[in-house]
């Protein structure tokens, strides 16, 4: 299978994994903010609403970024972002008297998971330069004056 089916592939298993951690998430306000204002099935359709745009957006975002189409990888950013900070704009602006630490936990994760996905974006920017310079480094074998006949 060919670049485009791994792309797929990983793709694939990134929303599942996004999907997964919305529902966490979704458990988490259920059991935690339910008493503060924050509605638990409002924001599990929230999170899993943006869920899908965001994995989605991201991993085009990494492939822009790895194939070296920037401007194109800017293009995807911007709904990746969106879609990344909406469930915790609804629960930050939905919740009425929320526990203090409850902005420590959100302000963490998201600043935790935004770090990890700027080391991946990185990481794919590192692989596809050491793979360029490795093609650029490859030898090639010098031409030197052709051999005379009888001499």
């Amino acid at each position: 299978m060919g670049s485009s089916g791994r792309r797929a592939r990983l793709t694939l298993l990134w929303l599942v994994a996004v999907v997964g951690w919305s529902l966490v998430r979704s458990a988490a306000v259920r059991q935690w903010l339910a008493d503060h204002g924050v509605d638990p099935l409002r924001y599990l359709l929230v999170d899993l609403s943006s869920s899908v745009p965001y994995a989605l957006c991201s991993a085009h975002l990494l492939g822009a970024l790895y194939d070296g189409r920037r401007r194109a990888a800017l293009g995807w950013a911007v709904p990746t972002v969106l879609a990344f900070v909406t469930p915790d704009v609804y629960l930050l602006s939905s919740g009425r008297a929320l526990p203090w630490p409850t902005y420590l936990v959100v302000l963490t994760v998201a600043s935790i998971s935004a770090t990890l996905a700027v080391r991946a974006g990185r990481a794919s920017l590192e692989q596809r330069r050491r793979a360029e310079l490795e093609l650029a480094t490859v030898a090639v074998p010098a031409r030197g004056p052709s051999p005379r006949a009888g001499g």
